[in-house]
């Protein structure tokens, strides 16, 4: 049972919850209602399902990150050659598949600054993982 959560301003009950901020936010007014909401979700993981917890089998890419070269945003063509549902692709859409595949690759390492930044991030989780750094301290070292 959910609590209806009424803005104190303009008396409104339509709230927008942040999670990335943790915040409750009017959407009439635009008042911060809340800057302390308490996450009940399991993992920061993007799940496509309609259960409610998030499966770690489930996850949908590695998380957003700056300490990445392509900030996690990249996309990754997996090897098999299957569709969604589990069926072997047919000549011609493993064809298709092969060229994008093979024009992923071709993008991914075509700059040369793509490939030191990918370099100095390993070096820099190399670093972190020696020196028992956190996650935070990466990123704010990356950003």
């Amino acid at each position: 049972m959910q609590k209806l959560i009424i803005c104190s301003s303009c008396k409104s009950n339509k709230v927008i919850t942040d999670h990335e901020s943790g915040e409750l936010i009017c959407s009439d007014c635009g008042l911060v209602i809340s800057d302390n909401i308490q996450e009940s979700r399991v993992d920061d993981c993007a799940c496509f399902t309609t259960d409610a917890r998030c499966d770690k089998s489930r996850k949908t890419g590695l998380s957003n990150s700056l300490a990445r070269h392509d900030m996690g945003l990249s996309t990754i063509i997996g090897r098999p050659n299957r569709d969604a549902s589990g069926h072997i692709l047919d000549a011609a859409m493993r064809s298709r598949i092969m060229r994008l595949r093979r024009w992923d690759h071709r993008i991914k390492a075509s700059t040369f600054n793509v490939g030191n930044l990918r370099d100095a991030f390993n070096q820099l989780d190399t670093s972190k993982d020696k020196l028992g750094l956190s996650d935070t301290i990466v990123e704010k070292t990356a950003y």
